[in-house]
Parts: C-alpha cells; sequence; structure tokens
C-alpha cells in the first residue's frame, strides 16, 4: 500500500488525467463503453485513496488552524476563520469526492448503455430467428 501522497501531486494527477478523462463524452461503441468503465471503475479506486490523503490534509490543516486561533475569538468566528485557512484543502476533498460521484453515475449511464445494446441484439436475433 502506498504512503500518503502529497498534495500537489494529487491536485496535479486529478486535473491532468482524471478531469479531462471524466469529461470525454462516452463512446457510441459498446466495446469501447466497456473500456471506458473498466478506466472508470480504475479511477475510483484511485480517487478513493486520493479522497483518504485529502482527508489527513485537511484533518491536519484543522488542527494547526484550530490551535493557531484559540482563544483568539468566538468559536462561530473561530470555526469560519479554520474553514477559510483549509480552503485549499477543503477544496480538494471536495473536489475528489464530486469526482468519485461522477464516477458512480458514469458507471451507472454505462451499465444503462451495456444493458440497451443487450437488448438490442437479442431483439435483433430474435427477429433473424422468426424471419
Amino acid at each position: 500500500m502506498q504512503g500518503i501522497e502529497s498534495i500537489e501531486s494529487i491536485l496535479k494527477e486529478v486535473q491532468e488525467e482524471i478531469v479531462p478523462f471524466l469529461f470525454e463524452p462516452t463512446p457510441d461503441d459498446i466495446e469501447k463503453i466497456i473500456a471506458r468503465g473498466n478506466q472508470v471503475q480504475a479511477y475510483m479506486g484511485r480517487l478513493s485513496k486520493m479522497l483518504a490523503d485529502a482527508k489527513f490534509y485537511q484533518d491536519h490543516a484543522i488542527i494547526y488552524n484550530s490551535n493557531e486561533s484559540k482563544g483568539f475569538v468566538v468559536s462561530t468566528v473561530m470555526n469560519s476563520y479554520v474553514r477559510a485557512k483549509c480552503a485549499g484543502e477543503n477544496y480538494l476533498v471536495t473536489l475528489i469526492d464530486s469526482l468519485l460521484k461522477k464516477c458512480y453515475s458514469e458507471n451507472d449511464w454505462n451499465r444503462t448503455l451495456v444493458s440497451k445494446a443487450k437488448a438490442e441484439m437479442q431483439t435483433f436475433y430474435m427477429d433473424k430467428e422468426n424471419n
């Protein structure tokens, strides 16, 4: 198992590889849809690890900034201050979480397309047998 990756390497991979892939249009060819589905599955595993790493950094940033601001102001203001100080970590966690949701959604869509193609093939062969 890999150790915790740097924020920079996580962000770079997400922005340069995963986001462009996930925002490509779904192909029409069933074989390409299946290949894409396999890649989405791989990204889901990768993004899950990245999310855990990003939450590690987020938690440490919250702890650091909370300790830095103790006794500073009332708790609601302090919470807002700490959240603002952790904006980069919060962004990364939110981004990865959103991409994971996109993967789940795309998986469902790919499954639907594969099921549709199977049904069309069955209909085609049944029509061929009946004629």
